[in-house]
């Protein structure tokens, strides 16, 4: 069987580190239970009395003195009047429910903080989950704790060493996090949003693009002049021109539309100059338009654009050159643009005296022909019957 020791006031005991144990208030004494040897024998200081182990103390002493020389009140004969009372507990069904109820809660803190059995705290200074002043509490008072801890710079805030479980953690606190935009130091380095803002671009025109002027920030809210004046993207060749950015389709505005460093380009009319207004122009200048305007046509190829009566396909003939020739005679006739000038009368030597297929028109009363704008005599000739008659006259030369 395993014995039982016992204290009485003040006096010294050594807590049993091998098992477990339990202890009840018996006539003014502590009774531990279970704290033997393994064999039975009482630890060191205590002897046996049958199955009890109590403190030795010198019988014609009325006080014991413990370790610092200090009176601890009990004399040898409430010693033996404790193990009395412990030796009749022990058979009683007391002892039992006393062990059934609090064998383990007293096992955990019996063992004091230094780990020498009988010796208690004033009170609790280590945090080690242990119940070093023996008074059934463990770590109570927060010990080793109450600091501040943390940092409580930016989103951070300090908390305070607290005492959980035999060790120190910083309780109440707010922690640093990743780093997000929202204007708040997070990570508590003293930096704000660093390295997750956004750039926006200048956007003076609105249509979404922007120019290299740009603005770090979470949101283009937090930027000069608000969102309305920034942009995600970059790359605007005309921060004035709204239907100016890059990949917009070029279309015929007189605007680099697609920021191609051309305008217009693959999309414009070509148009001549026509200044006689004959709706035809001078192939020589031509020029590439959205649209035409006073003095531009879409036709080209009029060789004679001082003079409305020339231009390609033009079917009359004309006795006087075309405007800025001086006199007759010394062209130019083209009026049909076509490079060659083309005479309207061309038969000579007058009318025939029979009536034949040369019976008809005009003929040149001479061998040849005048030239272009010259005058000469001509005839008109005229079938009747089987004569051929004929009219004289004055007849000017056409050409075109």
């Amino acid at each position: 069987m395993e014995s039982l020791v016992v204290g009485c006031g003040n006096v010294p005991l050594r807590s049993c580190l091998t098992m477990g144990f339990f202890r009840i208030w018996v006539a003014g004494c502590f009774v531990f239970a279970g704290c033997g040897d393994d064999d039975g024998a009482c630890p060191s200081g205590f002897t046996a009395e049958g199955d009890i182990c109590v403190p030795v103390v010198d019988s014609g002493v009325d006080a014991a003195e413990d370790s610092g020389g200090e009176d601890v009140g009990v004399d040898a004969e409430s010693v033996d009047s404790g193990v009395d009372a412990a030796l009749d507990a022990s058979d009683d069904a007391t002892l039992d429910a006393a062990s059934d109820s609090g064998a383990d809660a007293q096992a955990d803190v019996a063992i004091d903080s230094a780990g020498d059995a009988g010796e208690c705290a004033a009170e609790e200074t280590l945090c080690n989950g242990l119940d070093d002043d023996c008074d059934d509490r463990i770590d109570e008072g927060n010990p080793e704790g109450g600091a501040r801890c943390g940092t409580g710079v930016g989103a951070c805030e300090q908390g305070t060493e607290t005492c959980v479980a035999g060790d120190i953690v910083c309780q109440g606190g707010v922690e640093p996090t990743d780093e997000t935009c929202n204007g708040a130091d997070d990570d508590c380095d003293t930096r704000t949003d660093e390295g997750v803002l956004n750039t926006f671009y200048r956007d003076m025109d609105g249509d979404s693009y922007g120019t290299s002027s740009t603005c770090e920030a979470c949101t283009a809210a937090g930027c000069s002049g608000g969102a309305s004046l920034w942009a995600t993207r970059p790359g605007d060749c005309d921060d004035s021109c709204a239907v100016c950015f890059p990949g917009n389709p070029e279309v015929c505005d007189e605007e680099n539309n697609d920021c191609d460093a051309m305008t217009d380009e693959g999309v414009t009319t070509t148009y001549y100059p026509d200044t006689d207004r004959d709706t035809y122009g001078q192939s020589s200048s031509p020029m590439q338009r959205c649209s035409g305007g006073s003095g531009l046509v879409t036709r080209g190829g009029d060789c004679a654009d001082s003079d409305n009566r020339a231009f390609p396909g033009q079917g009359e003939q004309f006795g006087t050159p075309i405007l800025g020739a001086r006199t007759a005679g010394t062209g130019p006739y083209d009026f049909n643009c076509d490079g060659v000038e083309t005479q309207a009368y061309r038969r000579t030597n007058g009318c025939p005296t029979v009536n034949n297929s040369s019976c008809n028109g005009l003929r040149w009363s001479a061998a040849t022909a005048p030239a272009c704008g010259f005058s000469a005599a001509a005839e008109s000739c005229l079938g009747f019957g089987g004569s051929c008659t004929s009219t004289s006259r004055s007849l000017t030369q056409l050409c075109n």
